[in-house]
């Protein structure tokens, strides 16, 4: 009887030994493993702060000026009338094409117009690459830009106003003995100032 008991209580004693031994362990992994998940949960869940769209200087354009061949003329908003295929028009100034951005520092293509007369577009081929021409706003800014470009295009090539990546200026008057031709200048972004 005192074997059994001392047999059954060596026996009680080595299981608790080891558990004591396994015990930590175990503990120990298990810790381990919940840090893990804890930590995964933690960056699986962090949310970055957007980062902000850059400032975009622009203005409604009121007046355009190209110093070079003396013009200087109030801008007014026009209109598509794609009912009859027809554009606002002035005798005396520019048209803003309202369809397109405003003038400004960071992207797309604004779109002004006018007539082939002597009181608004008529002397712009007179224009050389690298001229400059500015536009007032509403806002006392002075957008400045720099042409690159001419082309002569039918009045159905509307690709003179697709969009563009960069501020670009697209200007527009008519060419051709019964004017039934678009001469298209297209101008780059400089600078702008405050006026």
């Amino acid at each position: 009887m005192i074997k059994l008991k001392y047999i059954a209580a060596t026996a009680g004693v080595g299981v608790l030994a080891s558990l004591a031994v396994i015990t930590p362990a175990f503990v120990q992994q298990r810790s381990i493993a919940e840090a893990v998940a804890n930590t995964a949960s933690t960056t699986a869940t962090t949310v970055t702060a957007p980062v902000p769209a850059p400032a975009v200087t622009h203005g409604h354009p009121t007046h355009i000026g190209v110093p070079s061949l003396g013009i200087s003329l109030g801008v007014i908003d026009g209109q598509y009338n794609a009912a009859d295929g027809s554009w606002t028009l002035s005798d005396t100034q520019a048209m803003f094409g309202t369809m397109t951005p405003e003038p400004n520092d960071t992207t797309g293509n604004t779109f002004i117009y006018g007539h082939a007369t002597n009181r608004v577009f008529g002397r712009l081929p007179q224009l050389k690459t690298g001229s400059e021409i500015a536009i007032h706003t509403s806002n006392g800014l002075r957008f400045v830009y720099t042409l690159r470009s001419s082309v002569v295009v039918s009045p159905t090539d509307t690709s003179v106003l697709a969009a563009t990546q960069k501020p670009t200026l697209t200007l527009q008057t008519c060419t051709g003995l019964w004017s039934e031709n678009r001469h298209i200048f297209t101008f780059d972004f400089t600078r702008v100032e405050k006026l």
